[in-house]
């Protein structure tokens, strides 16, 4: 038992519950080359990232965007409600940009600030990590957060 406690306990320290932990881990990944990052994204039937580097929270604030090997990307806010825009996304220059009306997710704080982003990898994740600071991705005053990747359960 002690030691199932402190396999637990080791797991919150490397994955950070505090604020700065997180985005500063993912910070320190790898950054996929264009080429590796386009290769990712359509080699699935789809990928779903999640904020707070792919924690769940189970707040309001929680974005959820899910790419498709066509390049379509459905991008899902939950704020006071839940709020959706489909678009598309492409590889450009080593980051990934987002064409879609971002600015109708009217809940999201600096949702027509989307930063393109930088595909990070590290412990079998994805992670989309912002190229920018923006109000889009920040969830108190700290920096803006990176996207994980959600594991789904396998059949």
């Amino acid at each position: 038992m002690f030691r199932l406690n402190m396999i637990g306990l080791a797991f919150v320290f490397v994955l950070g519950c505090g604020h700065k932990t997180s985005p500063s881990l993912v910070q320190s990944l790898p950054t996929m080359t264009a080429a590796d990052a386009e290769l990712e994204l359509r080699e699935r039937d789809s990928i779903i990232f999640q904020s707070w580097a792919g924690l769940h929270q189970g707040f309001d604030a929680d974005t959820h965007l899910t790419f498709y090997p066509d390049g379509r990307v459905e991008i899902e806010y939950s704020g006071y409600d839940v709020e959706r825009v489909s678009g598309r996304w492409m590889v450009s220059d080593d980051t990934i940009q987002l064409e879609a009306p971002l600015a109708d997710l009217t809940q999201m704080p600096g949702a027509d600030d989307w930063p393109p982003m930088q595909l990070r990898c590290g412990g079998g994740k994805l992670y989309l990590y912002p190229t920018r600071d923006t109000e889009a991705l920040k969830y108190s005053d700290d920096t803006a957060w990176p996207l994980g990747e959600l594991s789904l359960p396998q059949r």
